[in-house]
């Protein structure tokens, strides 16, 4: 026979107590979500900018920021505004109200619209937050560099390029990285081709103030092969132009710039950094990179032969090795190519 359990009608106060507590706890929430109304559509261009707005005015007022950067962090952290907007019950005529008294009670993490702000995925945030740290004022070192780069004209939302690649830039000073811009700007360039330059090749932040042999010996050499290869015809003045060719530069940086042929050729190479992509330049060099081909040589042989970045050396119907010598490697040179 089945055992049927023996329930007590009279259950003791205690008892009854817990659980309508227990209760009570959890109907508040599930009212609360039940009874919040979504944007209409018509109404979230309006409710996005009433809480950028009071974001802005958040950092402005209790943070003390200049209304410029708390604007930049408003204005680019668009998840974290729609996460901050979906706590809420919306009311057309209210819902300024309710942002300024929500954010009175429920502080919101600061370094998670900042990290977004400054261009790093949302997705990706999370990596990036400083460990029980929540508020502004518990380290204001990112934020101080983050500041100081973005009065000396780099685009805020372009900051996290650099941070990703470069932390160490986020941890000078303000009259530090201020100090450094200032003397890379003397050797020659302008505010943008500076900034471009240092996107594309973040090292050249780091070191303090003072600039180090290496680094002045770099922008030395990249002003005379910018100006052979007459980048005021080559491209517009504009941070995104030269960031753009700085990273088809940074190629054959980053395989022996310090070879003075290459910068030679560099200069004289006009159309290869006009007419194709970082993607493509690294490929080439790449795929003769696999064939055993020293780097120098490969970043050489393509300066020397920038028809070459028209084959399609993927297909096997060419030789390759006869291709080699025939673009100005020694027959030695095919052999211990051939040897690897």
């Amino acid at each position: 026979k089945a055992q049927h359990r023996w329930r007590n009608p009279n259950p003791p106060k205690s008892t009854m107590f817990m659980v309508k507590t227990k209760f009570a706890s959890i109907w508040p929430n599930f009212s609360t979500v039940a009874k919040r109304r979504r944007i209409p559509s018509k109404y979230r261009s309006m409710a996005i900018g009433k809480a950028q707005k009071a974001i802005a005015d958040y950092l402005h007022t209790i943070r003390s920021l200049s209304y410029a950067h708390a604007d930049h962090i408003a204005t680019n952290a668009s998840v974290s505004i729609g996460n901050l907007i979906r706590q809420l019950d919306f009311s057309v005529l209210t819902f300024s109200k309710s942002l300024r008294k929500h954010l009175s009670y429920h502080p919101i993490n600061e370094f998670e619209f900042f990290f977004e702000s400054i261009g790093i995925d949302y997705s990706e945030v999370s990596e990036y937050l400083p460990e029980k740290k929540f508020f502004f004022y518990e380290d204001r070192t990112v934020l101080d560099a983050a500041c100081a780069l973005s009065g000396f004209g780099f685009p805020w939302n372009n900051l996290g390029k650099l941070y990703k690649e470069e932390r160490l830039v986020f941890l000078q000073s303000p009259e530090e990285i201020e100090s450094r811009l200032l003397k890379l700007k003397d050797i020659g360039f302008s505010t943008v081709a500076v900034i471009g330059i240092c996107l594309a090749i973040p090292h050249t932040l780091c070191g303090g103030g003072e600039l180090d042999a290496e680094t002045r010996w770099l922008f030395v050499k990249l002003k005379r092969v910018f100006e052979e290869l007459d980048s005021q015809n080559l491209f517009e003045e504009n941070v995104d132009s030269w960031y753009a060719i700085s990273r088809k530069i940074k190629v054959f940086y980053d395989l022996g710039f310090e070879n003075e042929e290459m910068r030679e050729l560099m200069g004289r190479s006009k159309s290869l950094f006009m007419e194709f992509s970082e993607e493509a330049l690294m490929e080439k060099t790449e795929y003769f990179c696999r064939f055993g081909v020293g780097k120098e040589d490969a970043a050489i042989l393509i300066l020397r032969n920038p028809a070459i970045m028209n084959f399609d050396l993927e297909k096997p119907v060419i030789s390759v090795m006869g291709m080699l010598k025939h673009l100005g490697l020694s027959q030695d040179e095919v052999d211990a190519v051939a040897q690897k």
